[in-house]
Protein backbone atom coordinates (compact mmCIF):
# COMPACT_ATOMS: atom_id res chain seq x y z
CA UNK A 1 0.00 0.00 0.00
CA UNK A 2 2.65 2.12 0.83
CA UNK A 3 4.01 2.08 -2.86
CA UNK A 4 0.69 2.92 -4.24
CA UNK A 5 0.55 6.11 -2.44
CA UNK A 6 4.09 6.55 -3.65
CA UNK A 7 3.60 6.15 -7.20
CA UNK A 8 0.18 8.03 -7.14
CA UNK A 9 1.31 10.70 -4.97
CA UNK A 10 3.81 11.69 -7.59
CA UNK A 11 1.75 11.38 -10.72
CA UNK A 12 -0.98 12.95 -9.48
CA UNK A 13 1.90 16.00 -7.92
CA UNK A 14 2.63 16.30 -11.18
CA UNK A 15 -0.60 17.20 -12.75
CA UNK A 16 -0.91 19.43 -9.92
CA UNK A 17 2.30 20.82 -10.44
CA UNK A 18 1.08 21.40 -14.09
CA UNK A 19 -2.04 23.33 -12.95
CA UNK A 20 -0.29 25.42 -10.44
CA UNK A 21 2.15 26.24 -13.33
CA UNK A 22 -0.99 27.70 -15.17
CA UNK A 23 -2.70 29.48 -12.43
CA UNK A 24 0.86 31.15 -12.42
CA UNK A 25 1.06 32.03 -15.75
CA UNK A 26 -2.26 33.37 -15.82
CA UNK A 27 -1.36 35.37 -12.93
CA UNK A 28 1.44 37.11 -14.44
CA UNK A 29 -0.50 37.69 -17.74
CA UNK A 30 -3.66 38.94 -15.81
CA UNK A 31 -1.82 41.17 -13.00
CA UNK A 32 -3.73 39.50 -11.17
CA UNK A 33 -2.61 39.52 -7.06
CA UNK A 34 -5.63 37.04 -6.15
CA UNK A 35 -4.16 34.62 -9.02
CA UNK A 36 -0.72 35.18 -7.24
CA UNK A 37 -1.17 34.27 -4.43
CA UNK A 38 -4.14 31.06 -5.45
CA UNK A 39 -0.69 30.09 -7.49
CA UNK A 40 1.61 30.54 -4.32
CA UNK A 41 -0.85 28.34 -2.44
CA UNK A 42 -1.47 25.95 -5.41
CA UNK A 43 2.56 24.81 -5.14
CA UNK A 44 2.78 24.80 -1.32
CA UNK A 45 -0.14 22.10 -1.88
CA UNK A 46 1.79 20.45 -4.55
CA UNK A 47 4.94 20.61 -2.81
CA UNK A 48 3.27 18.95 0.80
CA UNK A 49 1.90 16.26 -1.74
CA UNK A 50 5.19 15.37 -3.19
CA UNK A 51 6.86 15.56 0.84
CA UNK A 52 4.29 13.28 1.75
CA UNK A 53 4.10 10.86 -1.15
CA UNK A 54 8.31 10.67 -0.85
CA UNK A 55 7.63 9.85 2.97
CA UNK A 56 5.15 7.30 3.19
CA UNK A 57 7.54 4.40 2.23
CA UNK A 58 9.99 5.36 5.20
CA UNK A 59 7.92 6.76 7.55
CA UNK A 60 4.30 6.17 6.64
CA UNK A 61 2.87 8.19 9.84
CA UNK A 62 4.37 11.96 8.71
CA UNK A 63 3.49 11.49 5.67
CA UNK A 64 -0.14 10.46 6.55
CA UNK A 65 -0.08 14.16 8.61
CA UNK A 66 1.76 16.10 5.61
CA UNK A 67 -0.55 14.64 3.02
CA UNK A 68 -3.55 15.56 5.60
CA UNK A 69 -2.33 18.96 5.73
CA UNK A 70 -2.08 19.32 2.07
CA UNK A 71 -5.80 17.97 1.91
CA UNK A 72 -7.32 20.32 4.34
CA UNK A 73 -5.00 23.25 2.41
CA UNK A 74 -6.47 22.30 -1.17
CA UNK A 75 -10.15 21.84 -0.09
CA UNK A 76 -9.67 25.30 1.60
CA UNK A 77 -7.99 26.75 -1.38
CA UNK A 78 -10.76 24.65 -3.99
CA UNK A 79 -13.57 26.49 -1.64
CA UNK A 80 -12.36 30.07 -1.23
CA UNK A 81 -10.96 30.60 -4.95
CA UNK A 82 -13.11 30.62 -8.13
CA UNK A 83 -10.11 30.55 -10.45
CA UNK A 84 -8.58 26.76 -9.42
CA UNK A 85 -11.88 24.88 -8.60
CA UNK A 86 -9.97 22.03 -9.50
CA UNK A 87 -8.36 21.96 -6.14
CA UNK A 88 -11.25 20.06 -4.63
CA UNK A 89 -10.07 17.10 -6.38
CA UNK A 90 -6.93 17.46 -5.32
CA UNK A 91 -7.78 17.87 -1.62
CA UNK A 92 -9.93 15.13 -2.05
CA UNK A 93 -7.08 12.81 -3.73
CA UNK A 94 -4.82 14.29 -0.85
CA UNK A 95 -7.46 13.02 1.70
CA UNK A 96 -8.01 9.46 0.26
CA UNK A 97 -3.65 9.76 0.23
CA UNK A 98 -3.50 10.08 3.60
CA UNK A 99 -6.25 7.82 4.81
CA UNK A 100 -3.96 5.18 2.81
CA UNK A 101 -0.93 5.91 4.21
CA UNK A 102 -1.83 6.37 8.12
CA UNK A 103 -3.66 2.15 6.93
CA UNK A 104 0.17 1.65 5.95
CA UNK A 105 1.46 3.05 8.98
CA UNK A 106 -0.92 0.73 11.24
CA UNK A 107 0.23 -2.30 9.17
CA UNK A 108 3.46 -1.92 9.21
CA UNK A 109 2.88 -1.14 13.25
CA UNK A 110 0.85 -4.33 13.61
CA UNK A 111 3.56 -6.65 11.50
CA UNK A 112 5.67 -5.04 14.21
CA UNK A 113 4.36 -6.70 17.15
CA UNK A 114 3.70 -9.73 15.50
CA UNK A 115 7.11 -10.15 15.27
CA UNK A 116 8.36 -9.51 18.43
CA UNK A 117 5.06 -11.81 19.72
CA UNK A 118 6.75 -14.67 17.91
CA UNK A 119 10.06 -13.79 18.37
CA UNK A 120 9.25 -14.01 22.40
CA UNK A 121 6.40 -16.41 23.23
CA UNK A 122 4.37 -15.79 26.27
CA UNK A 123 5.55 -18.38 28.99
CA UNK A 124 2.43 -19.88 30.83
Amino acid sequence: MRFVVLVVGIVLGLFMLDEAQGVGTLAAFAGSDDAAVTALLGYAATILTFVGAGLVVPAPRAAGWILAVAAVGGLILGAGTALWTDMYVWGTVDAILALMAFAAWRGRRRRKIRQEADRHPAVT
